[in-house]
């Protein structure tokens, strides 16, 4: 980063679109550059929400017009790359996209940073080959928190087992990315992957199903459950106790949400990798509003924008705490 945004005092409106044909533009009476965040609707995805704060306050704190556009459902790829098109023809200042896929958005970004417009992704990532499509993609270091949870494994039970992978939902790259990691940290140890599966659906009862049919499948002889984001804990916890072996198979995961925190603290997870997805979305907010009021060219930013994760173990707890979503 070559240059820091100062915080600068304002008052304006945020405007929020809900579904991706129904666009409010920004009010002639707003002042400053118009930054629009694209994303799937958040319900009550706290991770999903904890990003969006974080970009509508950094670019608040700019001194930029938040714009807030929604599609209503991760798997509404083409729908999100009608928004970023419809952001275009709004004349936005700058685009902050939470990708669904990697593949979907390329051309409509593309479009986007021919039209002068400066376009960074926050939390999600874009197939690789097409960093000149983009300013700088902002996320978690999600290659490192799979080899952190698998380091978790290696420290705390060198011994080695048997585990199986919550995959999550079918097509996320940062799920796959995370779960691909994993295994790869597991390579030459005592560790052995007797199941590796997507979630039947995105809830917890998909998770729970999945964990069913990989014990099934491994005849109970687990000794660990990877989880690729720790929201699917209590639907995964649901399959445990209702095979009588929350005892014998522990949880290890990524995020160290409030939700995976609470099942540290239960005993069930032994460990987690912690993600801040607040800080990513302040600092996606940060470059393209520092671009849009020329402070900072495309140039000064890397293609890839990393906010660390770390290692929670139960002592470390409270101070995950501080800034789990």
């Amino acid at each position: 980063m070559k240059k820091q945004i100062g915080k600068m005092l304002t008052a304006l409106l945020t405007i929020t679109v809900m579904g991706s044909m129904a666009i409010v533009p920004a009010s002639a009476e707003e002042s400053g550059k118009v930054i629009a965040y694209i994303t799937r609707e958040m319900g009550d995805d706290a991770g999903q929400i904890i990003v969006e704060k974080g970009v509508r306050e950094g670019v608040e704190d700019a001194g930029c017009t938040y714009q807030l556009m929604t599609v209503n459902s991760i798997n509404e790829v083409s729908e999100q790359a009608d928004l970023i098109e419809q952001a275009i023809a709004m004349k936005v200042d700058g685009i902050i996209v939470n990708p669904n896929d990697g593949t979907t958005c390329l051309e409509a970004i593309k479009a986007a940073t021919d039209a002068g417009i400066p376009v960074a992704t926050v939390d999600g990532s874009l197939d690789s080959g097409y960093e000149d499509y983009y300013v700088t993609q902002v996320a978690n270091d999600n290659a490192k928190a799979g080899k952190q949870a698998a380091e978790i494994l290696t420290t705390l039970c060198p011994e080695g087992g048997k585990y199986i992978c919550v995959r999550g939902v079918n097509g996320s790259v940062v799920l796959d990315t995370r779960t691909d990691c994993f295994k790869e940290g597991l390579e030459g140890s005592k560790w052995e992957c007797v199941g590796d599966m997507n979630n039947e659906s995105s809830d917890n009862d998909g998770a729970m199903t999945v964990v069913e049919n990989m014990l099934a499948a491994a005849a109970y002889d687990v000794d660990v459950i990877f989880v690729s984001a720790d929201s699917w804990f209590p639907g995964i916890a649901q399959a445990l106790e209702d095979a009588d072996m929350t005892e014998q198979i522990k949880l290890v995961g990524i995020d160290a949400s409030k939700v995976g925190l609470s099942y540290m603290e239960s005993g069930l997870c032994i460990g987690e990798a912690q993600v801040n997805l607040g800080a990513c979305g302040g600092m996606a907010a940060e470059i393209v509003c520092s671009i849009a009021k020329g402070d900072t060219t495309a140039e000064d930013y890397e293609p890839v924008t990393i906010v660390d994760t770390s290692i929670v173990y139960e002592e470390d707890i409270e101070t995950a705490y501080e800034i789990a979503f």
